[in-house]
Order: structure tokens, then C-alpha cells, then sequence
């Protein structure tokens, strides 16, 4: 789930078939790890991302953008046995790794599928994905 608010339009180009335009962007996810220290240990981690996106529109139908800025993953859940090697993380010890903040940098495309309605497709450090934007 993510949500982005305009700050700007028309930053740097003011052109009928250019124009670009700045968001600030929240999200949180919900992902599973299984086999992150061992393999029958399992951790589901919510990351929270806030970035600043900047897109270029080149036409009607496609535009392209980059984003920047911060991911904190938080641990939810956290199991797995106690490791009776003391080379092998412990779950807890595991999920402070997991809990790091990252950078969250990263580019993609967008792509007008009718009104209201575009694919996305974000390439990052912080995922790669696609979905559906719904636009308001």
C-alpha cells in the first residue's frame, strides 16, 4: 500500500507533451522470510517507506520517475528454533539485523491504462515490483 501527495507540478518543464511534477510518497508492506539465519526460522517484517518521487510525464499514456529516500523495517513475528551453534544467528538476534533503516532509491515507469488508472513498475534498493495506482 502506498500513497503520494503532489507537492508540485510543472518543477523544470513546462511543455505541452512534458511536464513533470514532485510527490512525497508513504508506504508500509508485509512481506514473509522463511530460512533468513536458518532453515526453519521465519520472520514477517512490515517495511515503512517515505520518499520523494520525481516524474517526468512524456505523454498522455507513459512517464518515467525516480525516487529517494528511507525504508525502516519493522519484525512482527519472529520464530525459529535456538541455534545450538554459536556461528548461527538466534531468531531475536536475526531480527535486529532485519530491523535496519535502508535507502530507498530507485527508478520506473508508469503506464496509463484509462482513466484514473495506471501500472507502475519500480525497479530499487528497496523492491522490485509492479501494480496498479489508482489516481484521484
Amino acid at each position: 500500500l502506498r500513497y503520494g501527495y503532489t507537492l508540485k507540478r510543472m518543477v523544470l518543464l513546462k511543455r505541452p507533451h512534458l511536464q513533470d511534477s514532485l510527490q512525497l510518497e508513504g508506504g508500509a508492506f508485509l512481506y514473509n522470510i522463511k530460512g533468513y539465519s536458518q532453515s526453519e526460522d521465519s520472520f514477517t517484517v512490515v517495511p515503512l517507506v517515505g520518499t520523494l518521487r520525481y516524474t517526468v510525464q512524456t505523454s498522455d499514456s507513459f512517464g518515467v520517475f525516480a525516487y529517494a529516500g528511507l525504508m525502516k523495517n519493522l519484525v512482527t513475528a519472529a520464530d525459529g528454533p535456538t541455534p545450538t551453534d554459536p556461528t548461527v544467528l538466534a531468531p531475536g538476534d536475526a531480527a535486529l539485523l532485519l530491523q535496519q533503516s535502508t535507502l530507498a532509491l530507485g527508478v520506473g515507469l508508469l503506464f496509463n491504462l484509462g482513466p484514473g488508472w495506471e501500472l507502475r513498475a519500480d525497479v530499487g534498493t528497496d523492491m522490485i515490483a509492479t501494480g496498479l495506482m489508482l489516481r484521484f
